[in-house]
């Protein structure tokens, strides 16, 4: 669990990261060059980590296969699906990262949320509902691992 108080923003204590796949960890469904080792890290500071995804491409199961991450694949309107594995959890237990009009509600609800501009671009009406937007996802998934990057952008 990642615990930490940021002035301003009150206390964390986040038990799960959420993300979604495409065009978040990946680009074109091939997983971005240093995401594995970030996950790899971050499976010793979150309790679990899982990925939502409509998987797009059909590759979630085959990229992240050596990585500790459960694999929620979606179908129909993803993003109340989502919605509801977040509320599930416990919103205020989650982190969540996306890039996309499907992560909007997630975001809207979890405690910590990231939109990530990568490649493939970023929802604005996204960026409207997170805490942090970053310009990539290494830099997003860095947060979490060095956690004063976080309690400097969120503090108020």
């Amino acid at each position: 669990m990642l615990k930490i108080y940021i002035e301003g923003f009150g206390s964390l204590h986040l038990k799960y990261l959420l993300s979604d796949y495409t065009g978040t960890l990946s680009e074109d469904g091939t997983l971005i060059d240093g995401v594995g080792e970030k996950l790899s890290i971050l499976s010793n500071i979150f309790d679990e980590i899982h990925i939502l995804t409509a998987d797009t491409f059909g590759t979630v199961s085959e990229q992240l296969k050596h990585y500790n991450v459960n694999i929620h694949i979606l179908k129909g309107i993803v993003g109340e699906q989502k919605l509801k594995i977040l509320q599930d959890f416990g919103a205020e237990y989650c982190a969540v990262i996306g890039n996309g009009n499907n992560d909007i509600q997630i975001a809207s609800h979890a405690k910590v949320s990231v939109a990530v501009i990568n490649k493939e671009g970023c929802s604005s009406n996204l960026i409207q509902h997170s805490d942090i937007v970053t310009r990539s996802i290494i830099d997003a998934l860095n947060l979490f691992i060095n956690t004063k990057q976080l309690r400097a952008t969120l503090r108020g």
